[in-house]
């Protein structure tokens, strides 16, 4: 019953997988892994309340259930429960402690829960167990900014850039740094068009754009200062 649920869901079916799963239970309730599946496929259905009770019930059956500390971990962020999805991502590092995207989720919950020095910690062991991982690092930078922590988030934007080669959205944020923070309207506007220039139809490419030509009045406006002067 659990291995025809299993096909059913590779096949996309989920509501036909659902009721084998369902099935396997009623001949064996303490069947960990259908509790495991059956939450997949109701995480996959948009039922995540309903999923994470099965992901329980399989860690409570199998302690040593590593996927379904993981996959519980990241339904509670999904649906809000950070507190929750730090304690559980704790426990599935116990068995996987170098698992990149465990250290990353436990560290955007800590960040939503606002304890931003121990997300920059999580985050910072994302990177340092995956350097190919992208998603830490750019969360990083961006907790370092909403912290004022601007040299930091530039040393992280400017490190992407340098090893993984450019990003439109790595340059957009160096654009919003570069305008905002540094006040260098010089920069700030050749990072916007660079991330214009690697992705042209972004959703915020005309706003990007008026912000080069403000950018660039401003160095003008300056530089004609200057002249005057």
């Amino acid at each position: 019953l659990g291995n025809i649920g299993n096909v059913l869901g590779k096949m996309g079916q989920y509501e036909k997988a659902k009721t084998y799963f369902r099935r396997a239970l009623q001949v064996k309730p303490d069947y960990a892994p259908a509790h495991y599946n059956l939450a997949r496929a109701l995480s996959l259905t948009g039922k995540k309340k309903k999923a994470k009770d099965h992901y329980l019930k399989a860690v409570e059956i199998k302690p040593f259930f590593e996927k379904a500390w993981f996959n519980l971990a990241f339904t509670e962020s999904e649906i809000g429960e950070h507190e929750s999805a730090i304690k559980h991502y704790k426990k599935f590092l116990e068995f996987q402690p170098r698992y990149a995207k465990a250290w990353f989720g436990l560290g955007m919950s800590y960040f939503k829960q606002g304890e931003f020095e121990q997300a920059i910690e999580a985050l910072l062991k994302a990177t340092q167990n995956d350097d190919r991982y992208l998603a830490p690092r750019i969360n990083l930078a961006a907790i370092y900014l909403q912290q004022n922590q601007v040299e930091q988030a530039l040393k992280v934007y400017k490190k992407l850039l340098l090893e993984v080669g450019n990003i439109p959205g790595v340059h957009k944020n160096l654009g919003i740094l570069y305008g905002k923070n540094i006040k260098n309207p010089l920069k700030a506007a050749y990072h916007f068009r660079e991330a214009l220039r690697l992705e042209p139809s972004q959703p915020q490419a005309e706003a990007m754009k008026q912000m080069i030509l403000r950018w660039e009045e401003q160095v003008i406006k300056k530089n004609l200062g200057k002249t005057n002067d």
